[in-house]
């Protein structure tokens, strides 16, 4: 398997009903306690999210995994991106970090959006 580099696109385990989806690795840097950390963004999602307008998101723009996660949750490389993705999703991480108030993800791709469709759910039922 290849080492992790920006732009690659990989197939991953996911959900049944994300079948098709990919995840793009935005950006892959080394922090001395963490370790690599593989930040991706996660494409072709049905992500349930009341907050949608159809009720339906497609796209998670940031997740920041250890290496091992990732490493785990992909099948094989699809390709490459041609064009840069948006990294203010990572910005947004990376300032948060800094302060110690943000950190990683070290469970699979997979279990990362159950708890984010999860997480949207909760939000709109703790609001009502």
């Amino acid at each position: 398997m290849p080492p992790f580099a920006a732009g690659q696109v990989w197939q991953y385990r996911a959900r049944p009903q994300d079948d098709g989806s990919r995840l793009v690795v935005l950006k892959v840097e080394h922090d001395a306690n963490l370790g690599t950390i593989v930040h991706v963004a996660v494409l072709g999602l049905r992500l349930q999210n009341p907050r949608s307008q159809s009720g339906v998101s497609d796209t998670i723009g940031h997740l920041p995994f250890n290496e091992e996660a990732v490493r785990g949750s992909v099948l094989h490389l699809d390709g490459f991106l041609t064009e840069v993705l948006d990294l203010e999703g990572y910005r947004t991480w990376r300032e948060a970090f800094e302060r110690n108030e943000a950190g990683i993800f070290s469970i699979s791709v997979r279990e990362a959006v159950i708890g984010m469709e999860a997480a949207l759910n909760d939000q709109l039922h703790s609001m009502s």
